[in-house]
């Protein structure tokens, strides 16, 4: 059966807009949708994991083939990686900085000693939150591309003990994820709780969501899945089961923090393959070029999240209200076509054109 990719663009889309409404709904209505929102911030670790699925396929060539595995340069996957996210990633900090400093101050504690270590992304790695709030995921993700050029070579090499050694690290960062929370919740002293909260959601914590979901990758490129989206039928029933499987965790749970571990990411390592066994083309419904470009704006939803937030509340209306929320979200998802289209797509075709034009440059001279 033919394997296609086309639907976890728009997961990603679904995602985004999931912890959107987890941010902003509105606090005089939110403990009526309680039971819907209460863990939709497990979005985050979805991210993670097809971060890292999606990468590997992109990538499986390398790992493959030897010829391509000896032509693969790590200086030019780091390029590519920063020239698909740092543009709109320093775009949404500056327009922040924009409307704190000539607008309307918010409250950012500690500004300048932080915006540098913000500005080249490595602030998670230092301590908890972000100026702008959702950048803690990116500067995670930073890591994740400094690590992954190895994790090729790992896994070109030993196969299998990469395999065993991704399982180990995945379960461990579940038993310690867990414990800090715990820790977290229950600590009555304030600087261990500074001190856990910096622990909590670190990158090295994250990091092996990241992994799972490149060892499901590799599977996925293998054929490990194939027997379960042998058919149509089959990739639908065991997508709509993994479905269930999310819905009843997050919504049921009786600690809300068990699945900030990233323990969902088992459910994500056969959901994934299973969406990407369903037919897509033939459907009325499923439009590929709309899934795809949905699934490419879904970076922008959540990285500009925030700085539109504040301007939509303070120039237009406050949220108050489910219509206000959709309204809000209708305006976030029009500015993130925009950047998508005006930003993010030019300024990753400049970056990439200077960087090959230089290599040449280079290879002529040498």
């Amino acid at each position: 059966m033919k394997k296609s990719t086309e639907l976890i663009y728009i997961t990603r889309f679904i995602a985004a807009i999931s912890v959107v409404i987890y941010h902003f709904m509105p606090k005089n209505i939110s403990y009526h949708y309680n039971y819907i929102i209460r863990n939709n911030n497990e979005a985050v670790n979805y991210f993670f994991f097809i971060s890292g699925f999606v990468m590997i396929l992109a990538s499986h060539k390398y790992i493959h083939d030897d010829l391509h595995y000896k032509k693969f340069s790590k200086l030019e996957f780091w390029i590519k990686r920063i020239s698909r996210i740092y543009p709109l990633y320093l775009f949404a900090l500056l327009l922040l900085l924009f409307f704190h400093y000539f607008i309307k101050a918010i409250e950012i504690p500690n500004i300048g000693y932080r915006l540098p270590f913000e500005i080249i992304a490595i602030q998670r790695w230092l301590y908890a939150r972000s100026i702008n709030f959702p950048d803690w995921t990116i500067s995670c993700e930073f890591l994740f591309y400094l690590f992954f050029p190895y994790l090729l070579i790992y896994i070109y090499k030993k196969p299998l003990k990469y395999t065993r050694t991704i399982l180990a690290m995945f379960f461990l960062s579940v038993i310690i994820n867990i414990t800090v929370h715990y820790i977290r919740e229950v600590s009555m002293n304030d600087q261990w709780r500074r001190i856990v909260g910096i622990i909590n959601q670190h990158p090295i914590l994250k990091f092996p969501t990241f992994a799972l979901g490149s060892l499901c990758g590799l599977q996925f490129s293998n054929g490990f899945f194939d027997r379960i989206i042998s058919s149509n039928r089959k990739s639908l029933i065991s997508t709509g089961f993994c479905i269930l499987i999310i819905i009843f965790a997050l919504y049921n749970t009786p600690i809300d923090y068990l699945f900030d571990s990233g323990l969902l990411a088992i459910v994500y390592f056969i959901f994934i393959p299973s969406i990407c066994g369903i037919r897509v083309k033939d459907s009325r419904f499923f439009k590929v070029k709309w899934m795809i470009f949905l699934g490419d704006i879904s970076y922008g939803i959540y990285i500009m999240q925030y700085p539109v937030m504040l301007f939509y509340r303070y120039y237009i209306s406050v949220i108050d209200s489910i219509a206000q929320l959709g309204m809000f979200i209708l305006v976030l998802i029009f500015v993130s076509s925009l950047t998508f289209k005006l930003l993010e797509l030019p300024l990753k075709t400049l970056i990439m054109k200077l960087y090959y034009a230089r290599n040449n440059k280079v290879k002529t001279l040498a």
